[in-house]
Order: C-alpha cells, then structure tokens, then sequence
C-alpha cells in the first residue's frame, strides 16, 4: 500500500488526477473487499501516507475521497484528537 500511496501522491503532483481516483479507487476496493490485513494496510499506511500529503498541498489540490476513504479518514482525524 506504501508504493500505491506513493504513486498517488507523484500523479497528484504532476496534476493526473485521473490516475489520482484510479489510485483511489484502488485502495477503496481493497478496503471493501480486502482481507482485514489488507483493510489495515489501506487506513494505516496508503490513507495515512496519502492524506498527510494532501494536508501539506491544501492549497495546491482540492481532491475527494471515496466515500469509505473519507469515513476512514474522519475516524483517522477523530482518534487524534484533532
């Protein structure tokens, strides 16, 4: 997940936002229908990974998660007290 994080974050930099939601679709089907080590994988590294990224070019890029993506997120957010 750490790689497809990875190339999502270079896609966004180099403004292919097609390949960013191809990207994102990925890792939301894997959240869907992956196993629960693959379901950690995808929250703990590749959303993780991905959003903080995102944080730091706020400005520079207005992308929408998928719906799961963003309730993982929210949880994310949530559990560090932010």
């Amino acid at each position: 997940m750490s790689h497809l994080a990875e190339l999502t974050k270079q896609y966004a930099l180099k403004e292919n936002f097609k390949r960013v939601n191809d990207c994102l679709d990925i890792a939301e089907h894997q959240l869907r229908n992956g196993t629960n080590e693959m379901k950690n994988a995808v929250v703990n590294g590749f959303l993780f990974s991905f959003t903080c990224f995102m944080e730091m070019h706020r400005t520079a890029f207005n992308i929408p998660l998928p719906e799961l993506l963003e309730k993982e997120y929210v949880k994310q957010v949530n559990s560090f007290g932010v």
